[in-house]
């Protein structure tokens, strides 16, 4: 059996969790890997302000009130670092001992830190959780969820990233478990579903707070307040632990959508506060590592090796584009911000009749470059399984997008 897992991302916020266009946790400001602005391209590629090395890995930066924050891994240890969003300058650094879960793929680091009112939170692929401060790197408090709660790594390591809503932490490693933000005291754990690669997805459903995991068995709903299970949906293969994609939410909380490679298939779920019953399913997106994006009536991912587009309303593939490997996405404003497998950075338009890249450049070199991108105030960061962080300027200066007016739209 073969299986590729990456997840990641997640960001700072000296004062909240989600600032402006600051990248501020695992798939963006609101969690859906979506944000504002737009990619501004003319005929000329992207310009690099700064690269550096900051270890082997897959977790991509989170990036807030002008810092980037890293994880890379080295000669057995991880070290979390904070960096100069304009230079690249290292302002504190922090390492210590974890193992590397290198089979299969090159290892290293795979959650993304989080970071809300000043604290920078981080997850090891061996369980150990630290809070720094983010401002010094002082830390704040530690500890080590995997013996805390009696679950040991899955195959490839713990991967999905930490999330925060209000004062509260959420992990998910088969158990899923939420922690009090000041200090790190267990609030609430749930049973062991089995570990997977996921990360949760926070959501509210008419004004009540939930969380939507995807742990080994399935699709699992939890009270984000009292962790008592809401609903679940069975869905898993014969081989254990290969759900890696977030689950994706509904604007009003009322579907979610999970996806699993190796010949799972996906599933979209209509969800009322009690129960979860099954609009569709089928095997036209398999998400094996990188989690899809959601519009009002699209579904766009990677299934398996090639990007495709789905009717949500009943999962339709409505196109395909192959050429691209076992990428990753996110989308700014009305495009989609692509990195494939062999590091070439890709800009598309959304558009439900077909793909057509509006711009193509190389940025990283080699293979298994699966970590999504990270778009935040007009920068683009890009990182490889090896090591290399790369900083591209939106523009010649760097400087934000301007605002511009909402339009209708129609995808």
């Amino acid at each position: 059996m073969k299986l590729f897992q990456l997840c990641m991302i997640s960001a700072l916020s000296i004062t909240s969790l989600a600032a402006a266009e600051d990248w501020s946790q695992w798939r963006g400001p609101n969690g859906n890997g979506v944000t504002k602005g737009q990619v501004l391209v003319a005929g000329q590629d992207l310009k690099t302000a700064w690269a550096l090395d900051i270890g082997t890995g897959y977790a991509a930066p989170s990036v807030a009130q002008g810092r980037v924050f890293m994880l890379g891994y080295k000669a057995g240890k991880d070290t979390v670092r904070a960096l100069n969003c304009k230079t690249g300058k290292e302002l504190w650094a922090y390492s210590y001992g974890a193992k590397n879960f290198s089979s299969q793929n090159a290892g290293g680091t795979a959650a993304s830190p989080c970071v809300v009112d000043g604290r920078v939170l981080t997850l090891s692929r061996d369980g150990q959780v630290h809070c720094f401060e983010a401002e010094t790197g002082k830390i704040l408090w530690k500890n080590n969820v995997s013996k805390q709660l009696g679950v040991a790594p899955p195959a490839f390591g713990f991967s999905g990233s930490p999330v925060v809503r209000g004062n509260s932490i959420y992990i998910e490693i088969g158990i899923i478990a939420c922690f009090n933000l000041k200090d790190g005291k267990l609030r609430w754990k749930t049973k062991n579903f089995g570990t997977s690669y996921s990360s949760p997805a926070p959501f509210q459903y008419q004004n009540k707070p939930y969380l939507a995991c995807y742990p080994g068995s399935g699709l699992v709903v939890v009270d984000a307040q009292s962790g008592d299970v809401v609903a679940e949906k069975e869905f898993k293969h014969k081989w254990p632990n290969i759900h890696a994609a977030t689950p994706l939410i509904s604007r009003n909380g009322q579907q979610i959508f999970i996806s699993s490679g190796y010949k799972l298939g996906c599933m979209l779920l209509n969800f009322d506060g009690q129960s979860l019953k099954e609009a569709w399913s089928g095997k036209m997106m398999r998400n094996e590592m990188a989690t899809s994006i959601l519009t009002k009536t699209l579904i766009i991912g990677f299934d398996n090796a090639v990007l495709k587009a789905i009717d949500r309303s009943n999962g339709q593939v409505l196109w395909s584009q192959r050429g691209l490997g076992k990428g990753s996405l996110i989308q700014v404003g009305k495009d989609l911000v692509i990195l494939s497998d062999k590091g070439e950075l890709i800009i598309a338009p959304i558009d439900r009749a077909g793909f057509n890249a509006r711009h193509r450049q190389g940025a990283l070199n080699g293979r298994g470059c699966w970590s999504a991108p990270v778009w935040s105030n007009g920068q683009l960061f890009l990182r490889d399984p090896m090591g290399k962080l790369l900083c591209l300027n939106n523009n010649k200066k760097g400087q934000n997008t301007p605002k511009t007016k909402k339009k209708k739209k129609f995808y």
